[in-house]
Order: C-alpha cells, then structure tokens, then sequence
C-alpha cells in the first residue's frame, strides 16, 4: 500500500514547531535542565526509588551538594534542625520535599548567571521564593484542590512563575525598565513587553518550564498568570494551579508594599478592583474576602518569621 500523501512528515512538524517556538522567544536562550537534576529525576521515579543511589549522586555533585545543603539550612525555609549530609536531607524531608531544593538550587544558578550577587536579580529571586511558599500556602488552604493540586506542585509554580523575567534582560539589557512591572503583576506589562522586544515573560516562562519537564498544569498556569481569565478549556487542575499562582502574586505585592513602608498588609477589606474583576479567581478556589484576609495575615507572618 502506497503512502498516503497527505500524511504528516514528523521530523517537518517538529521543524515547524521549533521554528514557531524560535519565533517567539525572539532569540531568547533558554538555560539547559542541568544532568544531575534530570538523573535524580529519572531515579525518584523508578519503582522503588534508591535513597542511597540518588545522595551519592548529589554528594558527588560538590558543587550542587554545598548549595542544597546550605539552602536548607537558611532562616527562609525553617527546616527546624541542622542539616549536615545530603542523606540527611534525604531522610528527613522525603523526595518530594528533596527534589524541590535540588530544582531550587539549580534554577536560581540557572537564571543569575553573573548577576548572582545584582541587587535587582536578588529582589527578583526573593520575590520568586516568597511566591512560591506563598502557593503552598494557599494549596493547603484551598478545600477545592484537593486531589487536584499539590503542595509542591504550587510551590513549583510559585517558584518558577516569573523566570522569564532575568532572561529577558538577560537578551534584552533595556528590558530592565519593564521588570519590576513584571514582577508586580501589572496586567499592562504584557502587552509592552510584546511591543518592545516581540515576546513577554510568560511565554518565555512556560517555554522554560516545559524544557525543564515540569507538568504541563504548571507550565499552563506560568503562561496566563497574568489574565484576570483561564482560557484553557476543561482543564481543571491547570485552571486550579493558575487560581493559586494570580492569588499568590495578588498576596506577595500587598506584603511587598507593606514591607516597603514599614506597616501591615492591607487586610480590612479587598481592593475594589479585585473585588469586582477578579472574583471568579477567588471562587474558583472556593474562598471569600474573609479567607483572603486569613491568608494575608499568615503569609505575612511567614515571611516576618524569617
């Protein structure tokens, strides 16, 4: 039987589909999932996950094993107790809790770069950690996501929701003026970023988080974290994720502005404009302004703990 002529060429739609996605990211080079991270990813998901094998791997990591064993130890996680070995670690967080460090430690060297130690990249990683236990909060919250989505996978969300933004400028040097909008989750940042440099850093976020295999809910919820509306379809648990990133960010800015003057996050009432165009986010995660007001008060003594 002779080939159907109409038939799809594989290798010519993925051709395709990289040019369309290098038209997008305009030149934009998105940082490699380093080998370590991929090899303990391949190991956690065996059937019966070695303990051993995985902290030999880390622990021969030198470089990778300091980092993780040091942001553990940090006032920002509270871990409760020193933490001297990698096996250590292992046996009292779990693997889940355990990979979160690993994918932690790799993405922040990922995305610095030489700008480790630039003050704007530090306020845009802060940032990015407190969004991301701010997330974890509010999945364990949310009586709505039960089932649907985890702890870790909102932490992953929060943690990885704005990685497009040191990539741009990383590209794009003037993109520089248009972070701190970004991180403040003005709805209008997208649409200059679009004009300015043909792309924005949802886009780049989600294509960043699909290359470093992330589930497809998480990547879905990086790309419209920005919209006040869900535009995927039926897909619950990413509509779900995507509620808990635009809650979490709507969180962290008022915490960032009370820190900012010295003074409590706003808790009395919901703003206006939130209270008006943004309800359905709260109702998708079956909470109300009283609910806000309690996830206000406990994320801000979170991060004043530290």
């Amino acid at each position: 039987m002779g080939m159907d002529s109409t038939a799809i060429n594989p290798v010519s739609l993925q051709a395709k589909e990289q040019r369309q996605v290098d038209k997008i990211l305009k030149g934009v080079e998105i940082p490699a999932q380093p080998k370590t991270v991929l090899d303990i990813y391949r190991l956690m998901n065996e059937p019966d996950p070695d303990f051993r094998k995985i902290a030999e791997l880390v622990t021969k990591d030198v470089a990778l094993s300091a980092k993780v064993i040091k942001l553990i130890n940090s006032p920002f996680w509270g871990v409760g107790r020193k933490i001297a070995t990698i096996k250590d670690a292992l046996l009292l967080l779990g693997l889940k809790k355990f990979y979160k460090y690993i994918l932690t430690s790799s993405l922040h060297d990922a995305l610095a770069g030489k700008n480790s130690d630039n003050e704007k990249f530090g306020m845009f990683w802060k940032h990015c950690l407190t969004t991301a236990q701010v997330c974890e909060l509010i999945s364990r919250k949310s009586i709505s996501l039960s089932g649907l989505v985890s702890p870790e996978q909102a932490h992953l969300a929060g943690l990885f929701h704005d990685c497009g933004v040191p990539l741009l400028m990383r590209k794009f040097p003037k993109y520089a003026q248009l972070s701190d909008s970004a991180l403040g989750g003005e709805s209008s940042v997208l649409c200059d970023e679009d004009e300015g440099f043909g792309t924005n850093h949802c886009l780049v976020g989600c294509f960043m988080t699909r290359s470093w295999g992330l589930a497809t809910d998480v990547c879905q919820a990086i790309q419209y974290h920005h919209d006040a509306e869900w535009h995927i379809g039926d897909c619950l648990a990413s509509r779900k994720l995507w509620a808990v990133l635009v809650v979490a960010e709507h969180i962290v800015e008022d915490i960032s502005a009370a820190q900012a003057n010295n003074m409590q996050p706003v808790c009395q009432s919901i703003e206006y404009e939130w209270e008006d165009s943004n309800r359905n986010i709260l109702e998708e995660l079956y909470m109300d302004d009283d609910d806000m007001i309690e996830l206000k008060e406990k994320a801000f003594n979170m991060v004043a703990g530290r």
